[in-house]
């Protein structure tokens, strides 16, 4: 499989497995993204039962597969059993309450073994960073941006600062907002400082903000965390560094 299409599947297991996280119900999203992996290998469609060795195949290229269950049992559960428990809860009528949180536990255990085989023996940051950053902009609102981290449990947001040189990339933290919006002596100054737009709010100095510390898609893995970025690591075209492409931190590394 070529790389592109193995970021690809991994990027899709990666989401369906955020979705299981957020509901218990939602495993029937990672169902269908290792369904689509196994058809894309087998080069047709098909059920679960049909890509079982196909995708094994495959799982075997990381050690999640067999190696540390067989290692450390306690802790692993071998893909072989992971895939039968899911393909066989797929099947069952009963998907809620204890039953579906066990089952999508299994499911984002397949899931993490299935990436990790797909990214085996790749070094590159455009492998692993998540594409489609959604960034702060400065004519928003401060609530605007308050409610985006919230919504999406974001702990930064970038922005693109041209109002002032030299234009550059920052980074809005979950804590400088709070600190921005809590600091404030009244109701009537918080409600004040929620309506201020991101730009305002940072020409005043109230708002604190980092600067962001930056790579290149075609940057190794090892340059990276030579960086020592334990946050969000922003990947810009290496040639246009306004084009922001990616980003990445030492969790998507995991």
């Amino acid at each position: 499989m070529e790389p592109a299409a193995r970021s690809y599947f991994r990027d899709e297991l990666r989401e369906a497995r955020y979705a299981a996280f957020r509901d218990a119900e939602g495993f029937q999203a990672i169902v269908f993204a290792i369904e689509r992996l196994g058809s894309a290998l087998a080069g047709r469609a098909g059920a679960l039962r049909d890509y079982q060795d196909i995708l094994a195949d495959l799982a075997q290229r990381s050690s999640l597969a067999e190696q540390l269950p067989e290692a450390h049992p306690e802790w692993h559960a071998p893909f072989s059993s992971l895939y039968r428990l899911v393909r066989q809860g797929r099947n069952d009528a009963l998907h809620q309450g204890a039953y579906a949180r066990r089952l999508a536990d299994h499911a984002v255990q397949l899931s993490l073994i299935l990436e990790d085989a797909l990214m085996e023996g790749e070094n590159l940051v455009r492998d692993f960073m998540v594409r489609d950053v959604v960034c702060a902009v400065p004519w928003q609102p401060i609530s605007a941006a308050r409610q985006l981290m919230l919504a999406s449990s974001f702990s930064f947001l970038p922005i693109h600062v041209v109002w002032e040189p030299p234009a550059r990339w920052l980074l809005i933290s979950d804590y400088a907002i709070a600190k921005f919006l809590r600091s404030s002596s009244s109701p009537t100054e918080r409600n004040k400082r929620l309506a201020m737009t991101v730009q305002e709010a940072i020409r005043t100095a109230l708002l604190e903000i980092n600067e962001a510390e930056t790579c290149s898609p075609d940057d190794s893995l090892d340059e990276v965390l030579k960086l020592k970025a334990r946050q969000l690591l922003l990947v810009l075209n290496r040639t246009d560094r306004a084009h922001l492409v990616g980003a990445i931190t030492p969790f998507d590394l995991l």
